[in-house]
């Protein structure tokens, strides 16, 4: 019997699949550039902000405390981390596009179906990995920008920050908010074809659908909340704040924007011809 089955191909799992994925992830180089220039630029920019303020400090008559404290709250180093949780999305965001975009816009996705014949199973693993990788991203971000921030703000005389429990959690909402941007970011790359499309969709509906939708009279204001980078951009705000009330329905607003997206894509891809 071994003899009589050894011949016979395993069939292919979703770990074989995701191997394949993180291969593909770290070998094309416009996804590789793509989370370099997230993590740098993200992070960056909370490095540029502390250059103003030092710039700010020199500058006669410009009470440095009371700038801090109102461009970036009442712990500031936090709020630092949230600046740069609000500049990642749109970078996550082309990111999460291209994982799907520069295989179906180059016509590559046709030799990944030829290995998987299975689309659910392509789907996913694309999804996963655009997931796992943007987690990654949020999570280097926030950390990046919590190794900056708080030796500026300390070398400005602002009361140290402690990485406690608090800073763990505005990290880690960041993470998961970006995380999740990825994911639906891959999910809304399936209905087009072409990579500028993929990503001018995603950018549009982090960028411009917020403000677009705020014009709608009386429920304008109302609709915008439930779009994704304003659920998202409540998990980085610190429990001390009074989070705790909000962070579970955002989570959950979130993952029914992605269920949704994941949905679409599945019916798109499944009937495309690649």
């Amino acid at each position: 019997m071994t003899a009589l089955t050894a011949g016979i191909p395993r069939r292919t799992r979703l770990g074989d699949v995701l191997r394949a994925e993180r291969i593909k992830l770290g070998s094309i180089r416009s996804t590789r550039w793509a989370a370099i220039l997230a993590v740098v630029l993200s992070a960056g920019f909370t490095g540029l902000m502390a250059v103003g303020l030092f710039s700010a400090e020199t500058e006669p008559g410009v009470d440095v405390d009371r700038l801090v404290a109102e461009t970036f709250g009442p712990v500031p180093t936090l709020g630092a981390i949230g600046f740069a949780m609000l500049f990642a999305p749109a970078l996550v965001g082309v990111l999460g596009a291209l994982v799907v975009s520069s295989e179906r816009g180059t016509g590559l996705i046709a030799a990944t179906l030829s290995a998987v014949p299975r689309r659910s199973l392509v789907l996913g693993a694309k999804l996963i990995a655009s997931t796992a990788l943007s987690f990654a991203l949020g999570l280097t971000t926030g950390l990046a920008s919590f190794g900056i921030a708080e030796p500026a703000f300390r070398a400005l005389g602002v009361a140290p920050t402690a990485l406690g429990p608090v800073v763990v959690q505005v990290v880690l909402g960041g993470a998961l908010y970006l995380a999740l941007v990825g994911a639906i970011s891959t999910a809304v790359a399936f209905l087009f074809r072409s990579s500028a499309a993929a990503v001018g969709a995603v950018l549009v509906l982090l960028l411009v659908l917020p403000g677009i939708v705020q014009l709608v009279p009386v429920i304008g204001a109302r609709l915008a909340t439930l779009l994704p980078t304003a659920l998202g951009a409540r998990l980085f705000v610190p429990v001390e704040d009074g989070a705790w009330a909000t962070l579970l329905p955002s989570v959950l607003g979130l993952l029914a924007w992605t269920a949704a997206a994941a949905s679409a894509a599945a019916v798109r891809f499944a009937r495309s011809d690649a």
